[in-house]
């Protein structure tokens, strides 16, 4: 995964960490001063009037027994409004909070309980980004953030972060599975936009650990990744039909392994930065094979058997062209 892909998603997690970190309820402390334009009886019957809560906020709506209950707007001290269902004193049911005194959230609508997020909800930034499902005790618990640059996050979360679910993002590609704490990919699967897929485990967003790697191309690697790349033990099958098992290292063959193509021709022994490279056999698969020393991917010393008792020492020029020593 390349640099700017880790950078945009780095800015991605920022702005829904900043959702989560602004303070969005209407929780103070509900002694009050009561007014209203007629008294309120023992009954339970709604009349309408203004409440003024110790810490300045100001209530206009139904009222039951002095405290806000039933439809009312309240306007907090800092400015924000709400507007919508009360009871004893609290936000609860269905209203609308509209955020004056913050820079980035504009309204939430949906339900509350006791003050807080709670049921479904939509809460939706000035950029027009938005978080839209289930919010549990002014928890966003499962549902889909959408960006405005495009990002769409859906699924279970966990606070701030998705643990699990799918991942749209800018650019098209796509991650579905399980996300860890810090908001990186876990375990899943990864559809670049270009059609390659990896399925497996991620390390800071980076292929990482036993995965599946299918390019668009046809080419399919099985084995373990560092650092996006091909490390340690796997199985490479090309497009042409070769297969090379063995270790890996930066991404290349490197160290022991088994190379067949198509053709019946195999190859074993050492490999270096993507080259045979070594002390290795190859086998044409016609009787006739070479063993010995091979540098940059060509025959370099050695003995070519031919198959009906005739051995030469024999080599191969920078085209691959055989050549015997004299």
């Amino acid at each position: 995964m390349n640099s700017s892909l880790m950078t945009f998603l780095d800015k991605a997690w920022f702005w829904v960490y900043l959702l989560f970190s602004l303070s969005c309820s209407d929780q103070g402390d509900i002694t009050e001063v009561s007014s209203t334009r007629e008294s309120i009886s023992l009954s339970k019957e709604a009349k309408q009037g203004r409440h003024v809560f110790k810490d300045g906020s100001i209530y206009e709506g139904e009222l039951v027994m002095g405290k806000p209950n039933g439809y009312g707007t309240r306007e907090l001290v800092n400015g924000n409004i709400f507007e919508g269902q009360h009871k004893d004193g609290y936000s609860h049911g269905h209203g609308t909070m509209r955020y004056k005194s913050d820079e980035k959230l504009d309204r939430y609508v949906g339900n509350w309980r006791s003050g807080k997020r709670h049921g479904f909800g939509t809460l939706i930034l000035h950029d027009s980004s938005r978080l839209i499902g289930d919010w549990k005790n002014d928890v966003f618990n499962y549902g889909e953030y959408q960006g405005s640059n495009g990002v769409i996050m859906s699924g279970q979360w966990d606070s701030e972060y998705l643990k699990e679910g799918t991942m749209r993002l800018e650019d098209g590609s796509e991650f579905s599975g399980e996300f860890i704490e810090d908001g990186l990919f876990g375990h899943g699967s990864l559809l670049s936009v270009n059609g390659d897929r990896y399925t497996g485990r991620f390390q800071n967003n980076e292929y990482f650990g036993s995965g599946i790697l299918q390019k668009v191309g046809g080419t399919v690697f099985v084995g373990s990744f560092k650092n996006g790349k091909f490390e340690g033990y796997g199985i490479l099958k090309e497009v042409d039909g070769s297969i090379y098992s063995g270790a890996f290292s930066d991404g290349s063959p490197h160290g022991d392994g088994i190379q067949s193509d198509n053709s019946g021709v195999v190859y074993s022994g050492s490999w270096a930065n993507g080259d045979k490279d070594g002390l290795g056999t190859l086998d044409f698969g016609d009787g006739t094979s070479y063993t010995g020393r091979f540098k940059l991917g060509l025959a370099f010393e050695g003995v070519y058997d031919w198959g009906d008792g005739i051995q030469t020492d024999s080599y191969q020029d920078e085209n691959g062209n055989w050549l015997d020593r004299e």
